[in-house]
């Protein structure tokens, strides 16, 4: 992958994003029971039972196809937004849970792991551990840039009554505009709950190829 476009912080962003999803633990959910997060096109987990993809796309693999063993489908959630629908993904949340319980290996990606995989995270922190303190903890045990924009958070904090916190990254990570192109700067920070992005103008959105991933090129 060429960075040659792009100046020095933005090739350290890109770099720094690149890998980060690579070093995610599995989140502990009692009683040695895990869940795997990161990148839905390129898990470094290639054995999970179940492949859930909050984004568009989703890693090929023989778990597509009803005919073969084990799961893999998508759950949408817009990048750095919430759910649009509630009582879906309080079903999704218990089905996650149950498999969980029932010994099966799990991996839910986005395109980093940090925003919507952790806002999946969260929610089943509750369901599981009923620790209300669900973001700090996913922070904690699985990666610190967990739950990204305050619209997550207070989505989670809504739904399941989970604590608030700041969200754990500004709105200048998506470049000028959110990555699907929709918003100007004065409406992302809107949007997504930020300030910071007004006094940062660079773009860190071309580093996504034209399928919305940052790692397809490896």
């Amino acid at each position: 992958m060429s960075y040659k476009k792009f100046g020095a912080a933005d090739q350290k962003v890109g770099l720094s994003l690149e890998r980060c999803y690579k070093t995610h633990k599995p989140l502990p959910l009692g009683g040695g029971l895990v869940i795997y997060g990161g990148n839905a096109e390129a898990p470094k987990i290639t054995d999970a039972d179940i492949y859930v993809s909050v984004q568009h796309n989703i890693m090929y693999s023989k778990a597509m196809f009803p005919w073969n063993p084990g799961e893999a489908f998508t759950f949408y959630i817009p990048d750095g937004g919430v759910p649009t629908n509630v009582r879906e993904f309080k079903k999704l949340i218990e089905y996650l849970a149950e498999n969980i319980k029932a010994g099966k290996k799990i991996h839910v990606g986005c395109i980093g792991g940090h925003g919507r995989t952790g806002m999946v995270f969260a929610a089943l922190v509750v369901e599981m551990l009923g620790d209300l303190d669900a973001i700090t903890y996913v922070r904690k045990n699985y990666c610190k840039k967990a739950v990204e924009t305050t619209k997550q958070v207070e989505f989670l904090n809504k739904l399941y009554g989970i604590k608030k916190v700041a969200g754990s990254h500004p709105v200048s990570y998506y470049g000028k505009t959110d990555w699907y192109g929709s918003g100007t700067a004065s409406t992302a920070s809107k949007n997504y709950g930020s300030t910071s992005y007004k006094k940062d103008k660079r773009v860190v959105n071309p580093l996504t190829n034209s399928i919305g991933t940052v790692w397809s090129d490896e």
